[in-house]
């Protein structure tokens, strides 16, 4: 009887697995990509192709028969007077056969689909050819798809299908990339600074993400950038904390309107912006949390230098050091501010950390 072995699933952090998918893309080898659902798979396969400049048809095979690849049966009659039959390529497939430049098919879910249709795919994923239709030699395959264990409709994927991708990884959530991809589409520079504060939250372990019966949202990169959606819509007091539960899951929703709280309790910010030596020593190190991200929601190349003389005399240099290194995400043109500047040369060591 074979013996059960466990998940030898490589995991890599977004860093990593954006290296390799784009190494694997221009080597022309294929990829698939597995990990819980909202980690941002589908993400990093449309940034590999815009980056490299590939063109990107991307399939949904849980939605496909099998006969999809073989495209729709068409009688004609040839030039000759002759009746024929001949199987028509679906537009997408007709795309990966004529195409003139670099192309990711990207198979999107592809652990929900049927095995009938992992099986057909088998023979484009290997050699390019399915039933005298052969794809363009400037095809690769890119495939992403939640785990089994994500209760995500993935009964698993045929093993010779597995073999014929040249690596498989498992996506896993990182800090700072996501913290680096927020400041790109605007998330709340006091979301950001909770992260830091709970990173546990994004990034699993006891308060991470796990598949549950109830019908329920929990934290996973996805839901907590609509965290910051459902921020941004400005409900009262009293509807926040229900607003942030139905985003996040209650437990995280409470913790982050808690946080959002210890702003009645910061310093008063116009102080320290425009008289950091007046300004009023935070309470807490909760507060101090809460401070980062308002204070990187106030900075301007006016102010920076006083804040920077602020945070000298109220925050540990741990919280200096996570202040500064997020200032570039937020606002690159910042960084050649004098202050900021003078903190990076006096604190090399400890950025270098």
């Amino acid at each position: 009887m074979a013996q059960k072995k466990e998940s030898l699933t490589p995991k890599v952090g977004f860093g990593l697995a954006a290296e390799l998918s784009r190494r694997f893309m221009k080597d022309s080898r294929n990829i698939m990509l597995t990990g819980m659902p909202g980690i941002g798979k589908t993400a990093l396969m449309k940034l590999i192709a815009k980056e490299l400049g590939y063109d990107l048809i991307l399939f949904h095979p849980v939605v496909s028969d099998p006969t999809d690849f073989k495209g729709l049966p068409w009688c004609f009659t040839d030039t000759d007077g002759k009746r024929q039959a001949v199987f028509v390529p679906f537009d997408q497939l007709k795309a990966l056969i004529n195409a003139k430049g670099p192309t990711i098919c990207g198979l999107d879910d592809f652990g929900q689909a049927p095995e009938a249709v992992q099986a057909a795919c088998m023979q484009l994923l290997h050699g390019g050819e399915l039933c005298g239709k052969k794809l363009s030699k400037h095809v690769r395959f890119m495939a992403c798809t939640n785990r089994r264990q994500d209760r995500a409709g993935v009964s698993g994927v045929l093993e010779p299908v597995k073999s014929r991708f040249h690596g498989i990884f498992e996506l896993v959530p990182e800090l700072e990339p996501w913290i680096t991809y927020a400041a790109t589409v605007s998330i709340s520079p006091m979301l950001v600074a909770f992260m830091r504060h709970r990173p546990g939250w994004l990034t699993g372990g006891d308060d991470g993400w796990a598949p549950i019966a109830d019908i329920a949202n929990q934290p996973c990169p996805r839901t907590i950038e609509h965290l910051s959606d459902v921020i941004n819509m400005g409900f009262d007091k009293t509807t926040r904390p229900t607003a942030f539960a139905g985003a996040v899951g209650t437990a995280m929703g409470n913790e982050y309107f808690a946080f959002e709280q210890l702003i009645v309790q910061m310093p008063d910010l116009d102080v320290i912006c425009d008289n950091p030596m007046a300004a009023e020593i935070p309470q807490s190190q909760e507060i101090c949390y809460a401070m980062v991200g308002a204070l990187h929601a106030r900075m301007t190349r006016n102010n920076l230098g006083n804040i920077y003389q602020y945070i000298n005399r109220a925050f540990s240099k741990e919280l200096q050091v996570v202040f500064h290194f997020d200032i570039p995400k937020f606002s690159k043109s910042l960084i050649k501010h004098q202050a900021y500047v003078k903190f990076s040369a006096d604190n090399g060591d400890l950025l270098a950390n």
